[in-house]
């Protein structure tokens, strides 16, 4: 914190004070606006955050947000307020804006009409990330009331907030979204096997990459060549069904298919947006080529908004793509292998098995609908004297023709089978008596009339049976063959065909890649945790313990650049045990630490020399090392091993490599607050300044209060935020007095009641003084009731026990012990031994017991430390 000197009484007047105090709230606004930026996490409540703040905080009818795309630079509204939709694509393209882009310093401008909005007066404030995407953040009024430089230094340092809060945001979204389709290509192989039927297949397919990609239409067309391709699946909103959608999709996908690459149409920058019906239509598409060894197609993703396709799309899309070939070719291999398993192979009628699973089949349904059912068997004279007389080349061209003769004879949906040898079977589904004779005398005037390849006279043996409620599988066979006019017992039965499985599962679906889908959605529910932290320590305490706990990493380590050129180790830790860290000074550079030991590998520190990331292979075991930037410089590297036969791979290269980016986004933003809070208290010294112009003692001792009360929060266990909330609190406690008359604040002597009323209401007044400053909200409770009493006596509230907030207790007992200390016109110091005595006399009546413990153990360790802390 910087140092403050005390100045005279005379050296602040009503002025000056009036000055210091527009300054504070100033600060504390900018340092207000920082702080919601930084506590929200997506593009668009960044963007909303400051749109709304900065509306509030300047009194602007028109604020805006634009930011380029990431390689096309195409320039994007991202928040905004006071503007229509229709002005919006207009105001990106404004001379003023373009031209703010590329500016060093935030611009002001004046005149009538600005932007095309009505504004008489503009701020622009550029700034550019650190990927190379531009920011632009505008504030316009449409009266006459030019910004002045406080405002323009409040828009400056809000646009750099909001950069590093984009790309926090971008970066944690680009991770989830890299995270999510990773689990989506994995997902959607283990669908994609799930189910063996084609257009089953094809349509999981599309659904997948419909949310895989965040597509608005996903569509599947396949032909027998790329100039005949139909559409056999899609998924798409119901407004979407549009002949848009399909005419677009499917001149990509005769593209792709017919070249067997894939194919994009991106946005164009400029044109309407209103299609059909009102609906926007489709501004980007993309095909990725489907084969197989059946056919032919293309996958297609089509988007109505202005969204750039990536080449990670496109990535996606082909990965997608392969994934459905393979599944839409396993389907028809299997396909085929269930129809060849259940057709005899010479007559291409059902074989025997498929005849009895059918049969089977239509017996339970003729019981669930009370309907007939008949079944003939016919068998061919002999038959055995073909094969014998004139070969079984001859024997199968006859079973061949009688097989054709029976299905002519047959209506379509009755099922003629191949029973075994020279005997077949009809199945007649439905059929009553009468209807089963006519269709047995035509199946035997159909086999009479046969041509025979061989010089004979062909005859058969037929037997119908009809089914009735109770007769089963079995019982049918028997009485159809008992029927049988002429019967041929001895035959021989044939075996039906196995079932052919289909190909072994894609390798996207194995247990290595769901495990290591699962680490990448590990670390970036990681990377998202530390870009929430704001506390230097916390963030390498974070990272460390994630690497070892939720990683699984052996040993990890984090060293940190030394001005000389070295490293310092500032965190190691493991998977078994948690991690141990050194000081992170504000500067991130740490100057206490570790020393260097084996935890400094040569990977390490070739890492650092090269910068870039570095992997080895030793008899130890495998490591990966990676540079961490913060702010754009070097700060250190991050370091991962594995022992045994374990391998690091490009997963994990690529894990470290976003993590290591958000740990130095999360440093930086730590980096960035903590001077934004030097830079709050600072001007809180200077507002405690004009008190010590009135009062030396009050802020001295509201300096030196505030340091052992942090200490004594500590102790009880508070949050970092509450530790703050108690050093402003441990600093403004008396601010109040400001207003007591200096007869009565430098009195030598007892105050009279009358007077002592007047001091009993600066704890109100110290909260007024706040009041305007809503970063400080949980401040102004602590100078509102830090002289209320454990018992209920205190002012100005007469709060009791538990209901007395936490933080105004601990300043109650600090500030006493501090007052026992020090000496004061109207007595002189307590010793420390005493005063330690009188805190405990009276805890539980004027102090907390729980705080006055803490406290006494604070003096104790520091009596411990340092002896000359004892005296405190």
């Amino acid at each position: 914190m910087p140092s403050w000197s005390s100045p005279s009484h005379s050296a602040y007047g009503e002025a000056d004070l009036a000055s210091l105090t527009r300054r504070f709230v100033e600060a504390s606004r900018r340092a207000e606006i920082v702080a919601l930026v930084n506590s929200v996490t997506t593009e668009a409540e960044v963007a909303g955050v400051a749109v709304d703040e900065l509306s509030e905080a300047f009194d602007a009818e028109v604020v805006f947000v634009i930011a380029t795309r990431p390689r096309h630079g195409e320039r994007s509204f991202i928040g905004s307020t006071g503007i229509g939709a229709g002005a919006c694509a207009r105001l990106a393209d404004d001379p003023l804006c373009v031209a703010a882009l590329t500016a060093e310093r935030a611009q002001v401008h004046a005149g009538e009409d600005l932007l095309g909005v009505g504004a008489r007066q503009v701020a622009l404030s550029p700034s550019t990330t650190g990927n190379g995407r531009q920011l632009l953040i505008g504030v316009g009024r449409l009266y006459d009331e030019p910004f002045d430089a406080s405002e323009l230094a409040l828009l400056e340092a809000v646009t750099t907030s909001v950069r590093h809060g984009l790309a926090r945001a971008w970066l944690a979204s680009d991770r989830e979204r890299q995270a999510a389709r990773e689990s989506a290509l994995a997902r959607s192989a283990r669908s994609l096997t799930a189910s063996l039927d084609g257009r089953d297949v094809l349509q999981t397919l599309v659904e997948e990459v419909a949310r895989g990609l965040e597509a608005d239409t996903v569509t599947v067309f396949t032909g027998d060549a790329p100039n005949k391709l139909r559409l056999v699946a899609r998924a798409a909103p119901p407004e979407s069904e549009a002949s848009d959608a399909v005419s677009m999709a499917e001149h990509l996908s005769a593209e792709a298919a017919r070249e067997g690459q894939v194919r994009v149409v991106q946005p164009k920058p400029s044109g309407s947006h209103d299609g059909a019906n009102g609906r926007a239509p489709l501004r980007a598409a993309a095909a990725a080529p489907l084969r197989t060894s059946a056919m032919v197609g293309a996958l297609s993703i089509a988007y109505r908004d202005d969204r750039w396709i990536e080449p990670e799309d496109l990535d996606l899309l082909a990965a997608f793509a392969e994934l459905g070939s393979i599944a839409a070719d396993n389907a028809a291999r299997l396909a085929a292998a269930q129809r060849a398993a259940s057709l005899d192979s010479l007559t291409g009628c059902l074989n025997h098995g498929a005849f009895q699973d059918r049969l089977r089949e239509e017996i339970h349904r003729a019981k669930r609908e009370d309907r007939s059912l008949g079944l003939i068997l016919v068998d061919l004279n002999d038959f055995k004297a073909v094969n014998d007389d004139f070969g079984h080349l001859a024997g199968d061209a006859l079973l061949n023709a009688v097989a054709d003769a029976l299905r002519r004879s047959v209506r379509s949906y009755d099922q003629v089978a191949r029973y075994g040898g020279d005997e077949f079977a009809v199945l007649l589904p439905n059929t009553d008596a009468q209807t089963a004779r006519g269709v047995l005398d035509r199946a035997r005037s159909a086999i009479a009339l046969i041509e025979s390849p061989v010089d004979v006279t062909m005859s058969a043996s037929a037997g119908l049976a009809l089914w009735h409620p109770g007769m089963d599988a079995d019982t049918l066979i028997a009485n159809a063959d008992a029927a049988m006019f002429e019967s041929k017992r001895a035959r021989r039965r044939g075996l039906a065909t196995p079932d052919r499985r289909a190909d072994p599962p894609p390798p996207e679906a194995t247990e290595r890649d769901r495990h290591q889908v699962r680490r990448l959605n590990t670390a970036a529910g990681l990377a998202v945790r530390l870009g929430r932290l704001l506390d230097q320590r916390a963030i390498v305490e974070a990272a460390i313990i994630g690497l070892g706990s939720e990683l699984g990493y052996a040993s990890s380590v984090l060293a940190a650049c030394e001005e000389d050129g070295g490293l310092r180790v500032v965190a190691t830790g493991s998977a078994q045990a948690p991690g141990a860290t050194a000081p992170v000074p504000a500067d991130a550079a740490p100057a206490v630490g570790q020393p260097a030991s084996e935890s400094i590998s040569a990977a390490l520190r070739r890492c650092v020399t090269e910068r870039r990331l570095v992997s080895a292979e030793g008899s130890a075991g495998s490591e990966i090392a990676v540079p961490i930037y913060v702010g754009g410089a070097l700060w250190g590297a991050l370091g991962v091993r594995v022992e045994g036969s374990m391998e690091l791979d490009d997963y994990d290269a690529q894990v470290l490599g976003g993590l290591a980016d958000q740990l130095g986004a999360a440093l930086r933003t730590a980096r960035l607050y903590a001077e934004l809070d030097e830079t709050h208290l600072g001007t809180a010294a200077a507002l405690a300044a004009a008190l010590e112009a009135k009062d030396h003692y009050t802020a001295d001792h509201a300096r030196s209060i505030a340091e052992l009360a942090v200490a004594v929060g500590r102790e009880l266990g508070l949050s970092e935020r509450h530790l703050r909330d108690l050093r402003y609190g441990a600093i403004f406690h008396d601010i109040g007095k400001i207003a007591i008359p200096d007869a009565i604040l430098n009195k030598p002597g007892p105050l009279s009641e009358s007077e002592f009323a007047v001091v009993r209401e600066h704890p109100r007044v110290g909260e007024q003084i706040l009041a305007p400053v809503p970063f400080l909200a949980g401040v102004r409770q602590i100078v509102r009731h830090d002289h209320e009493r454990w018992d209920g006596e205190g002012y100005p509230d007469r709060l009791a026990g538990e209901d007395i907030p936490l933080g105004a207790r601990i300043v109650l007992v600090v500030d006493a012990y501090h007052a026992m200390r020090s000496e004061r016109p109207y007595r002189r110091a307590l010793p420390a031994a005493e005063a330690r005595r009188e805190l405990l006399r009276h805890a539980g009546e004027q102090f907390d017991p729980r705080v006055v413990r803490a406290l006494l153990a604070v003096l104790e360790s520091r009596a411990i430390g340092s002896a000359g802390n004892a005296g405190l």
